[in-house]
């Protein structure tokens, strides 16, 4: 029988960012008659994915600012007359920076890369100085998320403030959700790409401190970041693929951080595909003084998975928004993805019950037979996907 989860992937609100005051309502009710749209089409959303970014300073004032227009969302949200449940991870404007002096600071942006006794100290003891300090950098973040304004999907919290795993139930379909905090060590202005760090003890600590038997009793997870895997340091890369996401663990990474969307698969050497899902910003604002125009970001993705049996579909709706000859702006399907005529982008998959740990793929011959057996089921699902406009 299929199952289908529809979901929202949000990203990068800045809310408090400098002039959006001025800006963000126009925004938001656009955005809101958009999704009024969507959501008549889809029939209903189970999950909203928030990955990070929803402040701009992440002072505990924009977090109650921001609690009032998540409400008005949410009503948007639940007009099909199902509420969805918010899964989010902090991105690195949802932190209160430390001073830029101390020697707190000095440890995470300039010794960490070095300093291997540091590095051993953070991921192993609860209670020393730098995981209490990185604790304290997002103390509002904790304190929204302890008593959120909108429905959250109930989780297990993990290592850092944000880290957390939780679980979908629907019609016998369970969507696991890892989220992990790689903004930690982002406390500053200035280039992080390439210097950042995620570490497998974030990924057991939320699973039972064991993923494997987590993953495998889930028909699929997914895996929420602010940032891609590219802003990790090399070192740090080389263990993100290895330890927390090798090929095929993850149906997805959902993140944001970069404004601009992206979705791409990687396939290496004939193991399981990696996806990522990178949202635009909500609300960005990327050129802000000069003689050029500002660039507005604004825009979101929609989509669904469904599962049948061991197989599945993505179907993802990327919404952008574009200036309209009427001086205004238009949410409208984002053409620079390659989409059908529904103005959607389908990807069939299968489901690794192997939770990624064998991640040698079958034999050639039962491949291809899994690729005929596949195919007219894709053909047979994109008859039955809803238009999009």
């Amino acid at each position: 029988m299929k199952q289908s989860i529809n979901w929202l992937h949000l990203s990068d609100l800045h809310f408090g960012l400098d002039r959006q005051g001025w800006l963000w309502p126009g925004v938001k009710h656009e955005l809101f008659r958009d999704l009024e749209k969507v959501t008549t089409d889809i029939g209903g959303w189970d999950l909203v994915f928030f990955t990070g970014d929803l402040t701009q300073r992440g002072s505990w004032d924009e977090f109650t600012l921001l609690s009032k227009d998540l409400q008005e969302l949410w009503t948007v949200l639940a007009k099909s007359g199902n509420t969805p449940k918010l899964c989010v991870v902090p991105g690195n404007h949802d932190l209160v920076r430390p001073s830029q002096g101390s020697a707190i600071a000095k440890a995470f942006t300039q010794l960490w890369p070095t300093d291997l006794e540091l590095r051993r100290a953070f991921w192993s003891e609860k209670d020393c100085e730098y995981r209490v300090a990185a604790r304290s950098f997002f103390e509002n973040f904790t304190k929204w998320t302890s008593a959120p304004p909108v429905p959250m999907l109930p989780a297990t919290p993990g290592v850092l403030p944000g880290d957390f795993s939780a679980t979908f139930e629907k019609g016998g379909t369970k969507l696991g959700i890892v989220g992990l905090n790689s903004t930690f060590l982002q406390i500053a202005s200035g280039d992080f790409k390439g210097r950042l760090d995620l570490h497998v003890s974030q990924l057991n600590q939320v699973c039972g401190g064991d993923p494997t038997p987590w993953l495998k009793d889930r028909t699929a997870t997914v895996l929420l970041t602010h940032q891609p895997p590219s802003w990790l340091a090399p070192d740090a890369l080389q263990h993100f693929r290895q330890e927390i996401y090798p090929p095929g663990r993850f149906l997805a990474q959902l993140c944001g951080h970069q404004h601009e969307p992206e979705a791409f698969e990687t396939v290496e050497a004939g193991a399981a595909p990696r996806r990522l899902r990178q949202a635009p910003s909500l609300f960005g604002l990327e050129t802000w003084e000069g003689p050029t125009p500002e660039k507005r970001i604004h825009g979101y993705s929609a989509g669904q998975y469904f599962f049948e049996g061991s197989e599945g579909h993505e179907v993802l709706l990327p919404r952008i928004a574009v200036p309209g000859r009427h001086g205004g702006l238009n949410l409208a399907p984002d053409h620079s993805y390659k989409l059908q005529d529904d103005n959607t982008v389908v990807t069939p998959f299968e489901l690794d019950t192997g939770a990624g740990e064998d991640n040698a793929p079958p034999e050639q011959a039962s491949m291809g037979a899994a690729r005929n057996t596949l195919q007219p089921s894709k053909e047979r699902f994109i008859r039955e996907v809803p238009a999009w406009t």
